[in-house]
């Protein structure tokens, strides 16, 4: 019986299931939604970008290493950014972190935190690298509790990360059904369970200040707002664009590209200690973020190696929380040119003075159509892709207009 439900637990997590919660044991069940996942997700070949394709699994995985390479780790492509040091973000930003939260966000947690945390992860996620889930952490609580909350807690303690429970598989999903260039699969950080407990614990510790810190624009990852705000002002201020005539005014949808995977350590850091986060917090945060390793995994096999220098991955706990406190930089920086008077205020938001929605890494701009306003928004949008490593994707962007003749 207990090999039985060893076997339904191995399938369970093969297949993705959740909300089976009880019932008989379901063997046959989770294994026939495995195979069909391993049927959808399998990756036969990748489309070059000369046209020509490629099948020899040794040639596949190298090319997947060598654009994740690209993208992540050391890279000769990436352009020099321009130097953003914190006493620039002192000027841009208003909000420093207050000496209480400060204190509190370099307190040690205590071994009933770290429990709690452990106890919340779901179990059935994707293990990293060293194949052991949250599951096991838990069924094997009254061995392992004790290693478990001396390791995590020599983490705060010392600000050391070793590279064994800081290492990655990037899981290639597919973006779309039909994908077949390595840029239609998107990388997810299937991360270590040590690795996640330390994470959450630390955006435990960041959480509680972005409700000051972030701007009302941004309602994605802050606690007491929702998305659902944005997308209704939003409705209301492009309600009337079929209509002819009226004022001018410019709508733009704008698309960061590659978002979590291209911001830069260094501009996200010296935001974060303009902020006046304490270093010892800091300490933390880079041991996490800048000591990462990747491999990339695809058919149910493990490929390559190589160092992390930039961005924030997809699936760590922190990432999202890390990345708007970088996009808030960015809805400063809309908001000092409108005030500058750099480009002119959309005619529905001259009250309010709203430049901008923000929806985590996308953003619908509000504008004046005039050919001046619009660019200086794309003077903005390239000065924040030139410090912070964050371009436009000009793919998936797109405007929408109001008042506008077919000439202009």
């Amino acid at each position: 019986m207990f090999l039985r439900h060893i076997e339904e637990s191995y399938f369970k997590q093969k297949s993705r299931i959740n909300w089976l919660k009880e019932g008989d044991l379901n063997t046959t069940y989770f294994q026939r939604i495995a195979q069909t996942r391993v049927s959808y997700n399998s990756i036969r070949f990748f489309l070059l970008p000369s046209g020509d394709t490629i099948h020899d699994p040794l040639e596949m995985s190298e090319h997947a290493i060598r654009h994740f390479k690209s993208i992540l780790g050391p890279s000769v492509l990436h352009p020099p950014l321009i130097a953003s040091p914190p006493s620039w973000f002192q000027t841009l930003l208003p909000f420093r972190c207050p000496p209480e939260q400060q204190r509190d966000m370099i307190s040690l947690p205590r071994a009933e935190d770290i429990r709690r945390v452990m106890f919340k992860l779901n179990p059935n996620k994707s293990s990293g690298p060293d194949g052991l889930t949250s599951g096991f952490y838990k069924s094997a609580w009254g061995i392992l509790g004790d290693e478990v909350i001396a390791s995590v807690s020599n983490f705060f303690v010392s600000s050391f990360m070793p590279a064994s429970t800081n290492s990655t598989i990037l899981t290639l999903v597919l973006k779309f059904p039909g994908a077949s260039k390595i840029s239609d699969y998107r990388p997810i950080s299937c991360l270590n369970t040590l690795y996640k407990v330390v994470s959450k614990l630390l955006v435990a510790r960041l959480k509680p200040i972005l409700p000051d810190l972030i701007l009302p624009n941004q309602t994605a990852f802050v606690k007491d707002r929702l998305l659902v705000e944005n997308t209704v002002l939003a409705g209301e201020l492009v309600n009337g664009y079929h209509k002819k005539g009226g004022t001018k005014k410019l709508t733009i949808k704008v698309d960061i590209a590659k978002a979590f995977d291209s911001v830069s350590w260094d501009f996200l850091f010296n935001c974060l200690e303009g902020l006046s986060i304490p270093n010892q917090f800091l300490h933390w945060l880079k041991s996490c973020i800048c000591t990462t390793n990747f491999t990339i995994g695809y058919n149910g096999m493990v490929q390559g190696y190589f160092k992390g220098k930039r961005g924030l991955r997809q699936g760590d706990p922190l990432s999202p929380y890390l990345f708007v406190i970088a996009m808030n930089c960015l809805s400063t920086m809309l908001n000092k040119a409108a005030e500058e008077q750099k480009f002119n205020y959309h005619d529905k938001c001259h009250a309010s003075k709203l430049t901008h929605l923000c929806f985590a890494d996308d953003l619908l701009i509000f504008v004046e159509g005039s050919l001046d306003s619009i660019q200086n928004v794309l003077q903005v949008l390239q000065e924040f892709h030139l410090r912070s490593g964050l371009a436009v994707s000009v793919q998936k962007s797109s405007f929408f207009t109001s008042g506008l003749s077919q000439q202009e």
